[in-house]
């Protein structure tokens, strides 16, 4: 008797599974979909479990920070000793300020700036390029998973140590709360460009570290990280309230303790706004320059 020569029909197979998969008798075989997980929530969690498999560090790095946290307080606090207001803040107003600068100024790792760094003298930025995603994004979701348990320590550290240690103010009011959760969303997005801008440097430069180093001080120093703004001379401060790096600490606590209300609320809210635009452009423009400039040597 000869056998059939028709060609037996494919069997269905999993995506992602050598082996055909044999439906029972009677059951319709449905398709499976694969999972593809976005790219950027990929690049987060890689970088949010890079930072919690090196938790040692974060910790030190909390503890170092919140040790200079420390030293201002007891130097304010020396201050008024000797006084019941100064520049225009109470003591109470200016504990809060040291309480709510150190939790701002964690915002945005150290490490994922030189991350960056290490990427362009490496050559790994060179593999970054042909990946299919927007590598300035790119660098910000892996600047938010790395600063994510930085974050996470630093808002849960000044909760306990503020609220229950050392009293620290609520909002003024809830629309001061507004007010600060908006400007600090819009400080963190000028933090991150400015260190995306100082980290571009490294194409033309070779190495960043100083200028890193460098832009942390300006930054910590003219946000009034240290010194509120109001108690810079006249016309640094002026200089300092239009500078992109009030943004970052001064702007968002200051509407926290009510200090910026009604038009002077809205000025402060339109310059942050202002500066987002102008650094978006200018990050675009210095990026487009630093890959016109880029070398890879030895491969």
């Amino acid at each position: 008797m000869p056998l059939s020569s028709a060609p037996e029909p494919a069997r269905p197979v999993h995506p992602g599974s050598a082996h055909p998969v044999h439906p029972a008798p009677g059951h319709p075989v449905h398709p499976v979909r694969p999972t593809v997980r976005a790219p950027y929530r990929s690049l987060y969690l890689a970088s949010l479990q890079q930072a919690l498999a090196h938790r040692r560090a974060v910790l030190v790095d909390l503890a170092g920070n919140a040790v200079w946290a420390a030293v201002l307080y007891y130097l304010w606090r020396s201050i008024f000793a000797g006084a019941t207001s100064v520049g225009g803040y109470s003591w109470d107003q200016m504990r809060t300020y040291v309480l709510l600068s150190f939790a701002l100024g964690q915002l945005l790792a150290f490490q994922a700036e030189m991350q960056m760094h290490r990427d362009i003298r490496s050559g790994q930025v060179a593999l970054d390029l042909v990946r299919p995603v927007n590598y300035p994004a790119m660098q910000l979701v892996r600047a938010l998973g790395a600063g994510t348990p930085h974050m996470a320590g630093a808002l849960a550290g000044t909760a306990v140590i503020g609220g229950m240690l050392l009293h620290a103010l609520p909002p003024q009011s809830p629309a001061a709360a507004l007010l600060f959760l908006i400007t600090l969303a819009v400080g963190v997005a000028v933090n991150a460009m400015l260190c995306f801008l100082t980290s571009l440097l490294c194409f033309w430069t070779e190495s960043a570290y100083g200028l890193i180093l460098a832009r942390q001080a300006v930054t910590t120093f003219m946000a009034g990280g240290m010194v509120p703004l109001a108690l810079f001379p006249a016309p640094l401060r002026v200089v300092a309230e239009w500078l992109p790096f009030s943004a970052i600490v001064s702007t968002p606590v200051q509407m926290y303790l009510g200090r910026l209300t009604g038009d002077d609320a809205l000025l402060a809210l339109g310059r942050q706004l202002a500066w987002t635009v102008v650094m978006s452009a200018l990050t675009v423009r210095l990026w487009r320059a630093a890959r016109r400039h880029l070398t890879v040597n030895g491969g």
